[in-house]
């Protein structure tokens, strides 16, 4: 590190030797870049390099001389940052009219030489306007108007582009050489679309009207004759419902009829003595069989009346709710059916 350290040391030595003042009266500005100048050679003289880079730029910032943006170059040797200082170094030579280069030009081709001797170039290849960054400072965009100047060694370069993945590698710089790399971006997956809920309908809108209060826009508010059938749904569901139920009962009742008049049947030819639907024996031998055909018959003659009178109020309530759930209220006729209560058969009336 010593013996890398020396040549810019001794570089600054003797270019602070060599300034010369011109034979004019210098301007305030001149004046104050050649003190920032010397101040910034002195703190190279002690290993301040650092400190006499910031005095070089107050120096350039004042006056762009040649002379000042050299001793930047050299400062950054010193430093090692090496790609700024063949860059600063490089423009400052090309004024090769200025007397301070032309006097010192020896000098500064040797501090060039050391300088190249730590950089490579660097050409990445990938997609057009993606951003290049060199170990984490911003390289260009691609393409490269011409290679990169890095130094040598290792270091990462990663290539980024919007709507693509960024891809990241180690790249591996020789001294003089020029690098090639060719970066392929990979592209994100699209988005997927942004499902909007529906709209909701709008409020009831009130709209300006007569004095002393809104009118209620038409189009939000159907006419109070138009029927509304929001809760019909329930109630034809529970009138099939019923009326199923009520066609099972008739159903019941029936058969129990016909259980009632197969046992007056059975009766007749016990024999026994049939009146007004009782049955009693002619025979005493009989009396047992003909009680129990007389129980029998009077327990299916209660049954089928139970059973058409449940069918009849189930039929009624079946149709109450098919009225109140289809039809409009402003129509008053109706069918109405219900099963008879003692014998087979149902009766109908129209209700208005």
């Amino acid at each position: 590190m010593r013996a890398r350290r020396a040549l810019p040391i001794v570089v600054a030595a003797v270019l602070s030797v060599a300034i010369a003042s011109p034979a004019r009266a210098q301007s305030h500005d001149d004046a104050e870049a050649d003190a920032a100048i010397k101040r910034g050679v002195e703190l190279r003289r002690h290993a301040k390099d650092q400190e006499a880079l910031e005095e070089f730029r107050k120096a350039y910032a004042l006056v762009k001389s040649p002379r000042a943006l050299a001793q930047i170059g050299l400062a950054e040797q010193a430093l090692g940052r090496w790609a700024d200082a063949e860059n600063d170094l490089g423009e400052a030579m090309g004024s090769k009219g200025d007397p301070w280069i032309r006097k010192n030009v020896t000098t500064l081709n040797g501090a060039v030489e050391v300088i190249r001797k730590h950089l490579g170039s660097l050409d990445v290849m990938g997609p057009a306007g993606a951003e290049l960054l060199i170990d984490g400072r911003v390289g260009g965009t691609l393409p490269l108007p011409k290679p990169a100047r890095v130094p040598i060694g290792s270091l990462t370069i990663e290539v980024r582009k919007d709507g693509f993945f960024p891809a990241t590698r180690p790249v591996s710089i020789a001294a003089g050489e020029l690098t090639r790399e060719s970066v392929d971006l990979q592209p994100m997956p699209a988005a997927p679309p942004v499902v909007r809920p529906p709209a909701q309908p709008p409020e009831a809108a009130h709209l300006p009207g007569i004095p002393g209060g809104d009118v209620e826009h038409p189009a939000l508010h159907p006419p109070d004759d138009q029927p509304d059938h929001a809760g019909g749904g329930w109630q034809r569901t529970a009138a099939w419902s019923t009326a199923g139920v009520a066609l099972a009962g008739a159903g019941a009742g029936v058969a129990f009829l016909l259980i009632h008049n197969s046992k007056l049947t059975d009766a007749n030819n016990v024999p026994c003595h049939i009146s007004n639907g009782t049955v009693s024996p002619t025979d005493p031998t009989e009396s047992n069989h003909c009680l129990d055909l007389a129980n029998s018959a009077d327990q299916a003659r209660i049954g089928s009346i139970v059973a058409f009178a449940a069918a009849g109020a189930l039929a009624i309530t079946s149709t109450l709710l098919f009225v109140t759930s289809s039809s409009p209220p402003h129509s008053g006729v109706a069918l109405v059916c219900a099963p008879t209560l003692l014998t087979a058969g149902a009766t109908c009336r129209v209700r208005f």
